[in-house]
C-alpha cells in the first residue's frame, strides 16, 4: 500500500508541472478558487450549521471534499483573462512567468490535495479498508505527522482565513490593473 505522504508529493509535482505549462496568472484564480473554498467552507460550518451539522463524518467529507474541487475546477476551467492575456509581460515564452507558475501550482496541490487530506483526517479515515491513518512508529510515519499538522486547514482558521480572501483578492485587482 502506497503511503499518503507520497501520493501527496506525487500530485504536488503534477500541479506543479501544470502551473508551469499555464502560468502564474492562470494559477491564481486556481488559487483564489481554493482559498475561496475554504472560506466558503468556514462560513458554512460557521454561520449555516444547520447544512453540517446531521452529516456524519464520512458525509462530511465528501461534503467539503466536492466544495472544495467544484470550486477548484471552476478556477482551472476558467476563462483566460484577456486583460492578463494582453500583457506582453505575462506572455507564455516568459521564464519567468513559468516558474512562477510552477510555484503556484505547487502551492495549490498543497492548498488542494492538503486540504482534502485534512478532510479525511478529520473523518478519521473512513476508508479504512483503502486508506490509514499514518503510523508515527518509522522515519516516513513521522515526516507524514509533521506534514498533517501543517496542512492548510490547521492554519487557515479565523481570522487567517479572511485575511487570505483579502491579500488574493488586492493581488487580483493588481494583477488586472497591470
Amino acid at each position: 500500500m502506497i503511503s499518503l505522504y507520497v501520493i501527496f508529493w506525487i500530485f504536488f509535482i503534477i500541479f506543479a508541472f501544470i502551473g508551469l505549462l499555464r502560468g502564474w496568472a492562470r494559477e491564481l484564480l486556481v488559487t483564489l478558487s481554493a482559498i475561496g473554498a475554504l472560506f466558503l467552507l468556514t462560513l458554512i460550518e460557521l454561520y449555516i450549521p444547520a447544512i453540517t451539522s446531521p452529516m456524519n463524518a464520512t458525509s462530511l467529507f465528501w461534503f467539503r471534499t466536492c466544495v472544495l474541487l467544484a470550486l477548484a475546477a471552476v478556477g482551472y476551467l476558467s476563462p483566460k483573462l484577456p486583460v492578463l492575456a494582453i500583457n506582453v509581460r505575462l506572455s507564455y515564452e516568459s521564464l519567468q512567468n513559468s516558474i512562477l507558475g510552477m510555484l503556484m501550482g505547487g502551492f495549490n496541490a498543497y492548498l488542494i490535495t492538503g486540504s482534502i487530506w485534512h478532510f479525511l483526517e478529520k473523518a478519521k479515515y473512513p476508508f479504512a479498508d483503502v486508506l490509514s491513518a499514518p503510523d508515527g512508529g518509522s522515519v516516513i510515519g513521522e515526516k507524514t505527522l509533521w506534514l498533517i499538522s501543517h496542512l492548510p486547514p490547521t492554519w487557515l482558521e479565523i481570522p487567517t482565513i479572511y485575511i487570505a480572501v483579502v491579500i488574493l483578492l488586492i493581488i487580483v485587482i493588481l494583477a488586472l490593473r497591470s
